[in-house]
């Protein structure tokens, strides 16, 4: 099994996270899923990335995780 994780502290996370937001932001609401906690789209970049810098952490994108087997 194989777990890759990239963490980072550039605008591109932001700008990744904020873009698969826009993509998905009317899927999310026709399945009802709660987006007004994000707040407005159009400072979803900035916001994201003001809280990076505050935190003096990194970001994180999506885990994807692989895994693999054989048949006997």
């Amino acid at each position: 099994m194989r777990l890759e994780m990239p963490l980072g502290k550039d605008p591109d996370f932001a700008e990744w996270f904020y873009g698969l937001v826009r993509t998905l932001h009317s899927q999310m609401e026709e399945l009802g899923l709660p987006v007004g906690p994000l707040g407005s789209l159009d400072t979803l970049p900035e916001r994201l990335q003001t809280e990076v810098d505050a935190s003096k952490g990194v970001a994180t994108w999506m885990a994807p995780v692989g895994a693999w087997a054989r048949k006997p």
